[in-house]
């Protein structure tokens, strides 16, 4: 199975009623990239029944010990999503997950340079006219309609645990000294917990589908997003544009997005048979 998009690569999938588009760069004050995504739609029969795959990764630990865990937990999930003999999806999705998350540490125990990595992990499957999300860590996926972004992933960050309890506010999480303090992520503990939600999928109410590391939603606030993506309509511009949204505003972390908009009602049922 042949992958669509690469790291680094800024690019631009289309088909008749979905259009994706993904950009990724390393931001203004980090050496590397430690972010990795990836997008594949399906063509053949027995693939296009378990619909197509859009994965984000946001990788942590040490100088290169992000890059590598990013990187080989999106490479293992798209490489065994179709060939996993599961006919569920979310089934096939959490045994992507947890491949991945013995692979990385067994890695890390081999090397040990690489010792401490992990990675965040979304990953959505569009199916018909359903959406799929499998998420770890605190990269997000959302819905987005031109009155508001509807967020779909739960951030399993400290911050994140503190706003859930009523202890501090959101507007306090976003300079709280320990909001980049991960609570869950691949690659960490043989003990892995996943978040699974399935949703119907509304082009009319919601157009866009947003996938987006923390590098976007640190720097770029919600309103500018909106007005982004419905100014531009077009997902590639759109990705290339929000990158450049968060350089501009300090570009302190790797910033990685991809965007898919839904042309019609009933978009999917016209190109991905049952």
């Amino acid at each position: 199975m042949a992958t669509v998009c690469k790291i680094v690569q800024n690019i631009g999938v289309e088909m008749k009623d979905i259009i994706i588009g993904a950009a990724t760069h390393k931001g203004k004050k980090r050496q590397i990239n430690q972010d990795f995504y990836d997008c594949y739609i399906p063509r053949d029969p027995k693939e296009m029944k378990k619909g197509a795959l859009l994965v984000l990764a946001d990788g942590m630990g040490g100088y290169s010990g992000g890059e590598v865990a990013s990187k080989m937990a999106v490479e293992i999930l798209m490489n065994n999503y179709y060939d996993v003999s599961i006919k569920k999806k979310f089934k096939s999705m959490k045994s992507c997950f947890h491949m991945a998350n013995i692979s990385i540490m067994n890695k890390a125990v081999e090397t040990p340079s690489l010792k401490g990595m992990g990675t965040t992990l979304t990953a959505v499957v569009i199916k018909n006219n359903k959406l799929y999300c499998a998420h770890v860590g605190d990269s997000r996926a959302y819905f987005v309609s031109e009155k508001g972004l509807i967020q779909l992933t739960q951030d399993h960050s400290y911050v994140a645990s503190l706003v859930r309890q009523g202890v501090i506010t959101e507007e306090q999480a976003e300079t709280h000294p320990e909001r980049n303090m991960i609570t869950r992520a691949i690659g960490v503990t043989e003990d892995l917990e996943i978040d699974c939600l399935k949703k119907t999928i509304h082009p009319r109410k919601t157009p866009y589908l947003l996938i987006c590391c923390d590098g976007l939603y640190r720097e770029v606030d919600n309103q500018t997003i909106i007005d982004t993506i419905f100014s531009m309509e077009e997902p590639q511009s759109i990705c290339d544009q929000l990158v450049l949204e968060a350089n501009n505003n300090g570009g302190s972390d790797n910033i990685t997005v991809i965007v898919a908009k839904f042309n019609h009602k009933n978009f999917v049922q016209r190109w991905f048979t049952k």
